[in-house]
């Protein structure tokens, strides 16, 4: 039980963070919110926590590239601002199916497999 509440408690307050910086729409918030409530539950601390600083060093990173990038992008990328629905599936979600997969098998290479993704996308921001 304590689990599920410690997984709601910071689930949630990764949410409200990004919805004060305006980080993801609503829609995107709710999915990040359900995915990140997975991973914390499946994941425990290990978890949350790489979750966490794959979440604030990406707001950090834009923050600090912001000048560079955002010409950049324009060029490329037509659409720039908060992520979509359809990006934040594909960012947090194949994490939380990595737990999801580590807490019915009991097999760490789960855990480990979302560690090296998570800390690898975040290289490449």
């Amino acid at each position: 039980m304590n689990s599920i509440v410690l997984s709601l408690v910071l689930s949630t307050l990764l949410a409200v963070f990004a919805l004060w910086r305006k980080a993801l729409p609503l829609p995107g918030l709710v999915l990040a919110w359900i995915c990140a409530l997975v991973i914390t539950y499946c994941g425990g601390a290990v978890g949350f926590a790489v979750l966490a600083a794959v979440f604030l060093c990406a707001i950090a990173a834009g923050k600090l590239s912001r000048r560079v990038r955002v010409p950049v992008e324009k060029r490329i990328h037509p659409r720039s601002g908060p992520r979509n629905i359809l990006q934040i599936f594909c960012n947090v979600f194949p994490g939380a199916l990595m737990l999801l997969l580590r807490q019915t098998t009991q097999n760490d290479c789960y855990l480990w497999a979302y560690a090296g993704a998570k800390i690898g996308r975040a290289s490449c921001r």
